[in-house]
């Protein structure tokens, strides 16, 4: 609101999106005390729409397809995400050109992700994103690893937990899936986030 972003409300659900040409292109509203929901209006609508008790069996008005996904993460996650239909779908802004243009034209090929992460000892996550072809997948896992190896190279020499943390991600490739695993203690990841907090 202190942006500038005037709220509406649609069946009880208050919105709040960006204007463009008087029409609401983009929006988001929380479903429940824990449960956020993003994209264009018309979606975000039809998802309220939904019953709980329809012969799809969505639950709290989401597609099966996102709500199966959600289900393979631990249910003791206390931050999750799912991602179904692939990247070109979230109708984002995104770059056409120059290198991360040409990073967004890889991840096109991604169909489905998860990311979980529990936080109450630590930091324990594990993304999985699952494209169309090995050679798809490749490219993500190789993507993930440069940028922990980049990370690593400019780790300043004064913050060596920084190099443990890097040290905790794991990238794995299964065929057309990789997976990305972190179990970091609680003593690095509250260093962690306090030196995240003082940049």
């Amino acid at each position: 609101k202190s942006n500038g972003v005037t709220p509406s409300n649609y069946k009880g659900h208050v919105l709040f999106g960006d204007q463009g040409g008087g029409d609401v292109r983009a929006a988001i509203t929380f479903l429940d005390d824990s449960t956020a929901a993003a994209g264009t209006t018309a979606e975000i609508h039809a998802l309220i729409d939904q019953e709980p008790d329809q012969p799809s069996g969505a639950s709290r008005g989401l597609p099966v397809p996102l709500r199966d996904l959600l289900r393979t993460l631990p249910a003791g996650d206390q931050v999750y995400a799912a991602l179904t239909g692939g990247v070109e779908n979230l109708n984002l802004p995104l770059p056409r050109e120059g290198n991360l243009g040409n990073i967004m034209q890889a991840l096109r090929s991604v169909e489905s992700a998860t990311l979980g992460m529990n936080l109450s000892k630590g930091i324990d996550a594990i993304a999985v994103v699952n494209c169309n072809t090995e050679r798809d997948a490749k490219f993500v896992h190789d993507l993930v690893r440069g940028l922990v190896g980049f990370g690593r190279l400019n780790t300043p020499d004064n913050q060596p937990d920084l190099l443990k943390l890097y040290d905790a991600i794991q990238v794995t490739q299964l065929q057309a899936q990789t997976k990305v695993t972190a179990d970091v203690p609680q003593e690095l990841a509250d260093k962690f986030l306090d030196l995240w907090l003082k940049k």
